[in-house]
């Protein structure tokens, strides 16, 4: 029988691997903030003029539905 094999040791990263790896997940994770961020934005511009279509079709477009 063969003895078990021990693992080989892990792979430590240099202080300049470290950085780079978190420079690039803020990057990714600033990038994805500023997507949800605009889509919400748009979001809510679009349910606006939404709104404002509705109103000036069921009101005459005065504003005042009458509620």
């Amino acid at each position: 029988m063969v003895g078990a094999a021990e693992k080989t040791p892990r792979h430590t990263l240099t202080a300049h691997e470290k950085h780079l790896c978190l420079e690039a997940m803020l990057s990714d994770h600033h990038e994805r903030r500023l997507r949800h961020a605009e889509q919400k934005s748009t979001t809510g511009e679009a349910k606006e003029i939404k709104q404002k279509e509705y109103h000036e079709a069921y009101d005459g477009g005065d504003g005042d539905c009458g509620v």
